[in-house]
């Protein structure tokens, strides 16, 4: 038996068919035409309407594996032979229900908007759901309208949804919808007649699949977090529930653009590598690896082009005492890479999982995600989250917090105030090299002049110190409270602990994520605060997503720079954008202020202001890199 169906494209199109399932108390008219008028020529669109609604009002279901089988059954009809199934709540569930009941093969992916893949198989959710369902349909039954009304008064539909949405709803399900359908498909649909899927969901059966939410439908906020260690996941601002309709072009545009990267990242990409070296001067001499100065930032700009003439372009700039390699190690190493990976196989993929020195790794990750960017024809936020399974907003972020670095100078309480006046919030300092004195005394001088203006230090020991003599340095702290946490206080990372049990003071791990095999044992009931993360020195932002996983999921992440020029930090701001925490957590991206020159015009100083980066500035230069660089 087949399902009422309204669909869009060439019928000879059966393969990579966008299948459309609405939720309950709706039909496939909003949906389908939300896709159709935003999804561009050339696809085929199909949308169902499930069991007891709409023009399907006639078919009955027990459950909603039987409405799965329906949709299958209509699927074959249709000549589907595979699918990207797109689900709105019910509608998901019932996705969700296809693809686990069928062979591999016919559901490619699956957008599961505000979806839950099922209750516990024991303790009482189940029954409790039951009754509530069961008390749901005598509500409908006994009146349709005020059962309405109450439903979307309910807090996860958030606090954006207006009257006259909700009225124009209202009136649209009384006209498609009938009362004693409604009161049949609330029971018939209840998650508790449903087997929980989260099995199938998290195990290697599942297809690839998508999960978005409105951010003020918590529960479901809960469930695309727990989805999101096996699959996609996207958050929608200011939305509740119905998050589909409430944004519904950010959804489209989100849905359409997660199609396009997975398949572009199994295709053949790249025709050449092209490396071209730079040399930057600086506003002054800085100290590499405690042995030398140099004035002059150098590094290569690394170019991958396609056959369509779109262009990725990353950053190499390894400096000594901060990276592994040199810069003529990493021109060796760009040839190299393009000796392996350039052929008419090659994919994204293996380009991702090139191995060589972390500078090139960053470079050529950099430059493949900008590439993929293009030839989505999608912002490079969107593209990064897929790709590093992170939980990002369907609306890109518009700045981030940035520290700045007041200089060890003989009073940097004056300093520090003129940042305060340029926007920051958020200071830091580096101690450790010198006397303990002058150190405690620099910063004691700082705090006095930040206390009234509501601002935070770092300090950044850089691994200076031993136990005894951080706590010495702390005992001499006129107002600690002030300071946020101590970057590295220790040569001996094992004794953190112990220096926060002596101090109360909260440190950060920065050279010991990388250098420690032990780092991760570290907990914030330890002391500890922070990761302070180089994706440079780590060796892209694959490894180090993989790193963040594997730390203290109540810590901190700071994403930092190792003095790059402003094609790099303009590639590490959006990734910035995509950390979960604190909306104004500062990042360590303020060393452009050494830099005489930039690799980008206009340079990257002028993207600041107020202690923020703009996103939208960082978005175009790479879109302008992309397109072709100079």
């Amino acid at each position: 038996m087949s399902l009422a169906f309204t669909e869009a494209g060439d019928r000879r199109i059966v393969s990579g068919v966008w299948l459309l399932l609405h939720g309950f108390l709706g039909d496939k008219e909003p949906i389908f035409e939300a896709f159709v008028s935003r999804i561009g020529d050339g696809e085929r669109v199909v949308a169902i309407d499930l069991p007891l609604h709409g023009e399907s009002a006639s078919v009955s279901v027990e459950d909603v594996a039987e409405a799965a089988a329906l949709v299958r059954e209509t699927a074959d009809d249709l000549e589907i032979r595979s699918c990207i199934v797109v689900g709105y709540s019910l509608g998901g569930r019932v996705a969700l229900s296809l693809a686990a009941s069928v062979e591999h093969g016919l559901v490619e992916n699956l957008i599961l908007i505000s979806s839950d893949p099922g209750l516990p198989s024991t303790g009482s959710e189940r029954s409790d759901r039951m009754e509530r369902d069961l008390e749901y349909s005598r509500k409908i039954q006994a009146n349709f309208d005020q059962f309405l009304h109450g439903w979307y008064s309910a807090g996860l539909w958030g606090s954006s949804l207006s009257e006259e949405s909700k009225q124009l709803w209202i009136r649209r399900i009384k006209r498609v919808n009938t009362q004693r359908n409604m009161s049949k498909a609330v029971v018939a649909y209840s998650p508790a007649r449903m087997t929980s899927l989260w099995e199938f969901l998290l195990g290697p059966a599942s297809p690839p699949s998508l999960m978005i939410c409105g951010s003020e439908d918590r529960k479901y906020v809960a469930i695309t977090r727990r989805a999101s260690q096996r699959h996609f996941s996207a958050v929608v601002p200011d939305a509740g529930h119905n998050c589909l309709h409430q944004a519904i072009d950010a959804v489209v545009r989100t849905t359409v653009t997660f199609k396009r990267i997975l398949r572009t990242m199994s295709t053949p990409c790249v025709q050449t590598i092209e490396q071209r070296r730079f040399s930057l001067a600086l506003r002054k001499k800085m100290s590499v690896a405690g042995r030398s100065t140099v004035d002059h930032r150098e590094g290569l700009v690394v170019i991958l082009k396609a056959k369509d003439s779109k262009h990725g372009v990353g950053e190499a700039s390894p400096l000594p005492g901060f990276h592994k390699g040199t810069l003529l190690e990493d021109v060796a190493e760009v040839s190299k890479a393009c000796e392996d990976v350039l052929g008419e196989s090659q994919t994204f993929q293996l380009l991702l999982r090139l191995r060589s020195t972390p500078t090139v790794q960053c470079a050529m990750e950099m430059a493949s995600l900008q590439l993929i960017a293009a030839q989505v024809d999608s912002e490079l936020d969107l593209v990064m989250a897929t790709i590093l399974r992170l939980r990002w907003s369907v609306v890109p972020k518009a700045h981030v917090f940035i520290n700045s670095v007041v200089p060890r100078v003989v009073d940097p309480s004056a300093y520090a105030l003129s940042l305060v006046g340029q926007g920051y919030s958020v200071m830091k300092m580096k101690v450790g090299g010198g006397s303990l004195e002058d150190d405690a005394s620099n910063v004691n001088l700082l705090c006095k002049a930040l206390e009234d203006h509501g601002s935070r230090l770092r300090l950044d020991a850089n691994r200076s110190w031993t136990l005894d003599e951080a706590t010495s340095f702390w005992k001499s702290l006129e107002r600690p409270h002030l300071i946020e946490f101590i970057e590295e206080p220790l040569e001996d990372p094992e004794e953190l602990p112990q220096f926060y049990a002596r101090t109360g003071l909260r440190f950060a791990l920065d050279e010991n994520l990388v250098e420690s095999e032990t780092w991760w044992k570290h907990s914030v009931e330890d002391g500890l605060a922070a990761y302070v993360v180089k994706p440079t020195v780590i060796g892209g932002l694959v490894p180090t997503v993989d790193l963040i996983r594997k730390g203290a999921s109540a810590a901190r992440v700071i994403v930092s720079s190792t003095f790059d020029s402003g094609l790099m930090l303009s590639y590490l701001s959006i990734f910035a954008s995509l950390i979960e925490g604190e909306a104004d957590t500062a990042h360590g991206l303020g060393t452009f202020e050494i830099l005489a020159e930039d690799t980008i015009d206009p340079p990257f100083s002028s993207f600041v202001s107020d202690g923020k980066i703009s996103l939208e500035k960082c978005r175009a230069t790479l879109r302008s890199h992309s397109a072709g660089p100079d």
